[in-house]
């Protein structure tokens, strides 16, 4: 538990509307999510006009955050992989989510090492030994499921970002990059990089944080380190398929 605990302190300030979830790795009744196939995804307008966001050497947090974040509600839907470098692949996955009908996320980790369904403000864990509801005021399991998905939830979101985004005053506009996407799709977008690095509190600090943003200001990939007890966690994802027709319902 001590490990959740650290790497959900890793962007504890984030949070807003939701994501994650793909194939289903854990047993369930019925499979709670429904993707369609890659490629059939509504096109999203550009909420703010990236040549003039990005035409400088450098953007207001703030501004940023709220840009990306109009692209990301958009969209309202996508999917995403995940990544933990300096700690154990227990989060390592890949999910979808959605913002259309409440916030709904889903991740299925890698290696059988079970899932997570977030829908507002409820979680379903997968620990390997079958789904449980999350209650902080539960048993051992339903504990743990409380903290795996607040950890999630503070990660595994593109909104979430938003945050991140608002928490710093400056950004660089480091210019364009390539992205190579899980499908083996290509996406030009722009990388912005964080000026210096905050304070979360409890002696954990959020630094090397990145994004590489597409032409309609949705996140390609999003990056970031957390520091704690002499511990550093990189955390790196992957953003794809926004706007696809995705359902997800509890497991059980």
């Amino acid at each position: 538990m001590t490990r959740i605990r650290v790497v959900g302190a890793l962007v504890s300030a984030a949070l807003a509307a939701g994501l994650a979830g793909c194939s289903a790795a854990g047993p369930g009744p019925a499979s709670p999510v429904d993707l369609d196939e890659p490629g059939s995804r509504a096109p999203a307008p550009d909420p703010c006009g990236r040549e003039e966001l990005l035409g400088g050497a450098e953007v207001a947090g703030p501004e940023l955050a709220d840009c990306v974040s109009a692209a990301v509600l958009e969209a309202g839907s996508g999917r995403v992989t995940q990544q933990y470098r300096g700690w154990d692949a227990l989060f390592d996955g890949e999910g979808a989510f959605s913002t259309r009908d409440g916030q709904r996320l889903r991740i299925d980790f890698y290696d059988g090492r079970g899932g997570l369904v977030i829908i507002d403000d409820e979680a379903w864990y997968d620990d390997t030994m079958g789904w449980v509801k999350a209650d902080p005021t539960g048993g051992p399991r339903e504990m743990i499921a409380e903290m795996a998905a607040e950890t999630v939830r503070a990660v595994a979101s593109p909104e979430a970002n938003r945050d991140v985004m608002a928490m710093f005053d400056t950004w660089l506009v480091a210019g364009p990059e390539t992205v190579e996407l899980p499908d083996g799709e290509r996406v030009e977008g722009i990388r912005v990089d964080a000026v210096g690095e905050r304070d979360l509190g409890d002696g954990n600090r959020l630094s090397s944080v990145s994004f590489v943003l597409d032409e309609r200001m949705r996140p390609v990939t999003a990056s970031a380190a957390s520091s704690l007890l002499d511990v550093t966690v990189v955390v790196d994802q992957t953003f794809s398929d926004w706007g696809a027709d995705i359902a997800i319902e509890p497991p059980v």
